[in-house]
């Protein structure tokens, strides 16, 4: 397994990353980038184990980063200001980093909203159990 999975970014070649969510040592990761400047948000737990399913969610609502696990909210970061349009490309399963670097796994689905998080919408998906078959 890679020790570098990446799963969803906003970024180009020059690592100019809006943002990026990946796994790095079977720990989850997350970089966001606001008009309040980088932050890095690693959890230290948990540590994913291979073979298995994870239903992932970062959430930002202008306060903080949320890191989302099956859906328990395992870990929160202070975080503020406002995300700036770009026209940075989403790469799924892929970084633009070192030629491109590919996740060592697979990815069932991905959902993506702009839409602001809500407390019900962000108390849903922190108590909503997700099947994969």
């Amino acid at each position: 397994a890679n020790s570098f999975n990446p799963l969803i970014a906003k970024d180009d070649i020059a690592l100019n990353r809006d943002w990026n969510c990946y796994v790095q040592t079977n720990l989850l990761r997350f970089v966001l980038t606001t008009s309040g400047g980088t932050t890095t948000f690693s959890p230290t737990s948990p540590t994913l184990s291979n073979n298995h399913w994870y239903h992932l969610a970062w959430i930002y609502d202008g306060i903080n980063m949320y890191a989302i696990v099956n859906g328990d909210n395992i870990s929160s970061v202070a975080k503020t200001g406002g995300i700036t349009a770009s026209t940075q490309p989403i790469r799924i399963a892929t970084d633009s980093a070192a030629g491109g670097r590919f996740a060592d796994g697979d990815i069932g689905e991905i959902y993506l909203s702009g839409v602001p998080s809500i407390p019900a919408a962000r108390r849903h998906l922190m108590t909503t159990r997700w099947r994969y078959v």
